[in-house]
């Protein structure tokens, strides 16, 4: 039954390129984790991507404990198997827009999640009434750079991060 002025997510199932099945669904408190596992097979270059920076297993269960959906919106993908394949999540700012982050296992790069989550997180920033989304993405990751403009998003300006790095900044209107 569809209410309106309804502003929850819906959960959906998809097919991803590599023939997985995942359900993607609002962050629960159960996943905790699930989130530390995923953040344990990730590379040093890959944890340099991803926020927050590292996330211990202690901090990943405090983060999915604490569930604000009004202030941080976040979606997890979870396959047949049960196991955590990716994340995104916005933070809600005071201007209307949503800061968001993405993360991926490695093993489902490429699947076609991150762009299935990024489609996932602005339908429900749109519902929700949002301005915009923008995020800041280093340069040298251009599958998610390429993933990003396909969505939508264009660079605004680039800078240099606290930690010497090329960041491309990134919006979307809605």
């Amino acid at each position: 039954m569809h209410r309106e002025n309804d502003t929850s997510f819906t959960p959906c199932t998809a097919t991803l390129r590599d023939g997985q099945q995942v359900r993607i669904r609002t962050l629960a408190p159960t996943d905790g984790p699930a989130l530390a596992r995923l953040y344990v097979v990730l590379s040093n270059q890959d944890r340099m991507y991803f926020y927050p920076h590292p996330l211990t297993e202690e901090q990943a269960l405090a983060l999915t404990q604490g569930v604000d959906e009004a202030a941080r919106p976040t979606i997890v993908a979870i396959t047949s198997e049960g196991a955590l394949a990716g994340y995104a999540y916005g933070t809600v700012r005071e201007d209307g827009y949503w800061s968001l982050g993405i993360c991926l296992h490695p093993r489902r790069r490429g699947s076609g999640l991150g762009s299935l989550l990024m489609e996932q997180l602005i339908e429900w920033a749109k519902k929700r009434n949002a301005a915009g989304l923008q995020l800041n993405v280093h340069k040298e990751n251009t599958a998610a750079v390429r993933t990003y403009e396909k969505t939508g998003f264009v660079v605004e300006h680039e800078f240099i991060n606290m930690w010497g790095g090329e960041q491309y900044h990134m919006r979307k209107p809605l």
